[in-house]
């Protein structure tokens, strides 16, 4: 009986794998990227239906806008959408102030400050608060951040002196200049829509700079999305595009497809030796560097050699003294989930050792009392248990460590695959955090962690069943929003848990297999 129901279970793993690789085929482009764009968000639309009210714009270029906005209110997916919807389209809005700071009170995180100091401004310029927080001046200087985080602070600063009565104690000809440099008709700096919106909204109301408002009054209508909503950026084609290489190439799908998702990838890589998450943008991220390298390194040919070298300098020089490693700029704090892609990549190469080990005893050193750890880019908790278990198993499976460290490694492995084991829900799915409906991205994370891991945990099987009965009839997989950007607040891309749910799966399928045929069963 038992070989029967592990016969009938490869079989629909197999069908599963094979409608869901058909799915996700269909998404790359012939030049081998994958172009899925960013949905739209309230935020930046509740924004730009704010800007859009100036007299030069005619009604019924708002109209789109509204209609998304008056959707997204009556289906709003948080208490900040609701109120941020709300207030752009002019009505009544209860209780918004302290809002920003309700949001933030259990964020224990670096960017915290900048977060409150983000969605006030926000909430300010869409009317949904009169009052702001006093603000010290010393949180708006992000020039050791991201490109983009120091503009984004500035136009913030100059929204909130607005509020705060303190434009001539804040603001500097220097700053509105460096605002107004950024805006053209014919594109969005750094494709950051949100930065976009923040500029324009910092500087109506200056008239020396009307014409650059009205240039990128220009760029932002043409950044307006089919359903009339904006977005946070109008995509994370790298990004994304290396996610799908790597789990497609797990999967055993087409190699010419493979080659040509590659060979894409690789001739973005940036001067750095990084690469960027889209070709909008300038700044290199460690993620997106991970992710392209993960699909490069599965090529089964070395015409990527000087690519993954190039690509590993970038790593090394990423991580910081205490062995973590940030996303954006070295010095900045580490991060788990950014350390263990980290250590997942160098963990192939015999000459990183040193910097593997490191970073294995900072991810260590970040594991809870329970085996969970802090979130970062993910509203998870299974995230950044995956990222931290792959980059520990790979440091262990490929004998980078040395005895205690590996022995301290395979005790958080455990730890945090228990971790999953206990919260797993009676539907055999996780969701995002204990109590909450199980999702495809959330349980494809732990289930992927578990295949590479620990494949005989009986919580593998049981998740494996929920996502066999999430597939949607197209092949591919829907679930809520998980990512963050800006931290901590979701941003979605409807490709990412077809993604998710075919790497899981075809790691528990290939494991499974394995287990089974090695034992007789």
């Amino acid at each position: 009986m038992g070989a029967v129901r592990f016969e009938e279970e490869i079989r629909r793993l197999r069908a599963c794998r094979h409608s869901l690789i058909e799915h996700l085929t269909g998404w790359v482009n012939p030049d081998g990227g994958v172009h899925a764009p960013c949905e739209s968000r309230v935020l930046e639309s509740a924004l730009a239906l704010r800007i859009l009210e100036a007299p030069e714009i005619p009604p019924d270029v708002r109209q789109p806008l509204r209609a998304y906005l008056e959707k997204a209110r009556e289906s709003a997916a948080s208490r900040l959408d609701a109120v941020m919807a709300t207030a752009a389209l002019g009505l009544p809005v209860p209780n918004g102030s302290g809002l920003a700071r309700e949001i933030t009170k259990d964020i224990d995180h670096f960017t915290v400050g900048r977060k409150r100091v983000l969605l006030e401004a926000v909430l300010y310029a869409v009317g949904a608060i009169d009052e702001v927080t006093p603000t010290p001046p010393e949180i708006f200087d992000a020039g050791e951040l991201q490109v983009w985080k120091q503009v984004e602070m500035t136009a913030c600063k100059v929204i909130l002196a607005r509020a705060l009565g303190k434009q001539g104690e804040w603001i500097r000809h220097d700053d509105l200049r460096l605002l107004a440099s950024l805006l053209r008709p014919d594109r969005i700096w750094e494709g950051n829509i949100l930065v976009h919106l923040l500029v324009l909204t910092a500087l109506h109301g200056f008239p020396a700079y009307q014409q650059q408002t009205r240039n990128g009054l220009t760029a932002l209508l043409a950044a307006q999305r089919h359903d009339g909503g904006f977005s946070l950026c109008p995509d994370m084609d790298v990004t994304i595009t290396g996610l799908a290489a790597t789990a497609l190439a797990e999967a055993d799908a087409d190699p010419a497809l493979l080659d040509r998702m590659t060979d894409w990838l690789a001739a973005r890589q940036d001067a750095t030796g990084g690469w960027v998450y889209s070709a909008v943008t300038t700044q290199t991220d460690v993620e997106t560097t991970s992710f392209v390298m993960e699909a490069l390194q599965s090529a089964p040919h070395p015409r990527y050699t000087e690519h993954l070298r190039r690509g590993y300098a970038y790593l090394c020089r990423m991580q910081n003294p205490d062995g973590g490693v940030p996303n954006y700029q070295h010095g900045n704090p580490s991060e788990t989930s950014i350390t263990g892609e980290t250590a997942t990549i160098l963990s192939a190469q015999p000459n990183h050792t040193a910097q593997v080990q490191c970073a294995v005893r900072f991810i260590i050193n970040q594991q809870h009392t329970d085996g969970g750890f802090s979130l970062n880019w993910s509203a998870s908790d299974a995230n950044v248990i995956l990222r931290a278990c792959l980059g520990m198993q790979s440091a262990i499976t490929h004998g980078r460590l040395q005895p205690p460290t590996e022995q301290a490694a395979r005790h958080a492995v455990r730890r945090s695959t228990d971790f999953l084991g206990s919260r797993q829900n009676p539907d055999g799915g996780w969701g995002r955090q204990p109590g909450e409906p199980s999702d495809p991205t959330s349980t494809a994370f732990a289930l992927y962690t578990l295949a590479r891991t620990r494949p005989d945990h009986p919580a593998a099987a049981r998740a494996a069943t929920y996502l066999l009965n999430a597939q949607n009839p197209d092949g591919g997989f829907t679930a809520p929003p998980d990512t963050y950007s800006p931290r901590f607040i979701l941003i979605d891309f409807t490709i990412l848990p077809s993604i998710y749910a075919l790497r899981a799966l075809a790691g528990h399928h290939t494991f499974r297999t394995a287990d089974n045929s090695t034992t007789g069963q």
